[in-house]
């Protein structure tokens, strides 16, 4: 008796599952499909015109795997969507050029290019199409296949952009492309992490965006401090800082009136040495003489004797 009754139960349960799944499908999809891409292969229902935004996650210990046809079907069915975060590197060209044309709506992409699978084409055609794109990523890993070609493209197609993220593993973009985001006269967020640039495009950048208020420049060790000095008088807007090794919060810091957060290299060598008590005394030098700013200090460490 109890089988018979476990039976009933989950014909049940199955019959409620594919009432629900039937139920979505005729809604349109889900409006935020926020899930991995195991579930996604499993659940190709959430997916739909009413589906607005799509972040996909590679989750832990699962296969990473997204189906062509799952791939194809978003850029074929999602004709609303406005965020599109594939952050592994899924989609190939033929998949995001799709995506790019069906989805006029598009203001936030998070995509990142490794090894053949996406080149210049998507990012041109970007330009070419998302003009309502204010927020982009692109990460480009060391064997990607994008270049200056796509970067400037989408630059100088997407003149809305207010967020703009570019880490660059491989150095594919040379210092030149880097100067077309002088153009982004909306630009608010910038992150420049992983890049080469050199001061003079640095201040180009600032000359052309001067609503700036966050600026993110770790691991750009080309930069001097003068540079900055500039930027802060180009861009007094800015409330944000985070500084790469070289430079020095101490000698730059006075250059940005509105500065409420800096994240900068807490160190200090004397002689090639690290020297504790110095790092301690500059450190507090600061946080005394800009009390309204908060500090971030990283490359600091302290004996424990």
């Amino acid at each position: 008796m109890e089988s018979v009754e476990n039976h009933r139960n989950a014909l049940f349960d199955e019959k409620k599952d594919a009432l629900s799944v039937s139920a979505i499908i005729d809604f349109g999809g889900i409006e935020c499909v926020d899930v991995t891409y195991l579930k996604l292969n499993e659940s190709l229902h959430l997916v739909g015109p009413r589906t607005r935004v799509i972040r996909l996650q590679h989750g832990m210990g699962v296969s990473l795997l997204l189906e062509k046809k799952i791939r194809l079907h978003i850029a074929q069915m999602c004709p609303n969507l406005e965020v599109f975060n594939d952050d592994y590197g899924m989609f190939s060209d033929e998949e995001l050029i799709g995506i790019v044309r069906s989805c006029p709506l598009l203001s936030k992409i998070f995509i990142c290019a490794i090894a053949a699978k996406m080149t210049d084409a998507s990012l041109i055609e970007m330009g070419n199409n998302s003009k309502n794109l204010a927020s982009l990523t692109l990460i480009v890993e060391d064997d990607s296949k994008v270049s200056d070609v796509g970067l400037t493209a989408v630059l100088q197609g997407c003149p809305k952009i207010e967020k703009l993220t570019l880490w660059d593993y491989g150095n594919h973009f040379v210092d030149e492309s880097y100067r077309e985001i002088s153009r982004l006269s909306s630009l608010q967020k910038l992150n420049l992490s992983a890049t080469i640039i050199s001061d003079e495009t640095l201040i180009q950048i600032a000359n052309g965006c001067k609503n700036l208020k966050e600026l993110t420049t770790t691991r750009s060790d080309a930069l001097s401090n003068e540079a900055f000095i500039e930027v802060g008088r180009l861009c007094p807007e800015i409330t944000v800082l985070e500084l790469s090794w070289g430079i020095s919060a101490s000698a730059i810091i006075h250059a940005f009136p509105n500065l409420m957060k800096i994240s900068c290299y807490g160190g200090v060598f004397e002689e090639g040495e690290y020297n504790e008590e110095a790092s301690m005394r500059m450190m507090n030098n600061l946080r005394d003489s800009y009390p309204n700013v908060e500090f971030d200090f990283f490359g600091v460490y302290f004996d424990d004797e």
